[in-house]
């Protein structure tokens, strides 16, 4: 028998039949990972057992099947009825949860995920908003929370990935006439991360046990 997430996977991979399904399918791993706007608590029919979702092992799975089997179909439905957030959220949650560590783990793996597929609408918007609301001091202290003596790895990781966004985007749209969005043209993009990163390395300045 399958396990409960396994189940949930194999479910989203499958055609949905209609927006009801798709919110109780959405609402199980965010409330696993305490990351499920209160108001859609009603909406998880199926909670998953405790510890059984995994942000670093799940995530990135579920985040793939979304941009390439849910996102783009069901976008402007969830839009319309008010619970697009729940979509958004397994790439970049809102303002409400900026301070739990899940949040920054997920955008962590939203960028490896959506860099690592050809760029939909959906995921350039989910670009949009990472660099407003995530910027790479926010990314800093993710990474260096953590207890994992891999954490180097994953900065070098993640520094990859934010400067690779521009050329990404860029050689998506470039030849399809399609316009850039603003904040992920070259030079908004690399000014922006330079002033964040400026803010970053004169907050290590007076604690560098932080590390860099």
């Amino acid at each position: 028998m399958l396990d409960d997430v396994q189940h949930l996977v194999n479910r989203l991979k499958e055609p949905i039949p209609d927006i009801e399904t798709l919110t109780h399918l959405l609402a199980a791993p965010l409330d696993a990972l305490g990351l499920l706007p209160p108001k859609f608590k009603a909406s998880n029919k199926s909670p998953l057992p405790e510890h059984t979702f995994v942000a670093h092992k799940h995530v990135p799975l579920v985040q793939r099947i979304l941009l390439q089997c849910v996102a783009d179909t069901w976008r402007d439905n969830l839009v319309e009825h008010g619970r697009i957030v729940l979509l958004e959220h397994y790439f970049c949650p809102d303002s409400f949860l900026f301070a739990s560590p899940a949040a920054g783990e997920v955008t962590l793996l939203a960028y490896s995920t959506i860099l690592s597929l050809p760029l939909t609408p959906f995921a350039i918007h989910i670009l949009v908003r990472l660099t407003k609301e995530y910027p790479i001091d926010r990314l800093h202290s993710t990474v260096f929370a953590s207890t994992s003596r891999k954490k180097c790895f994953s900065w070098e990781d993640c520094l990859r990935n934010v400067v690779a966004v521009p050329a990404k985007v860029a050689n998506a749209l470039g030849g399809k006439g399609t316009e850039i969005p603003e904040p992920l043209e070259h030079a908004t993009y690399f000014n922006n991360l330079s002033i964040r990163s400026e803010s970053l390395v004169f907050a290590l300045s007076g604690n560098p046990s932080k590390g860099l």
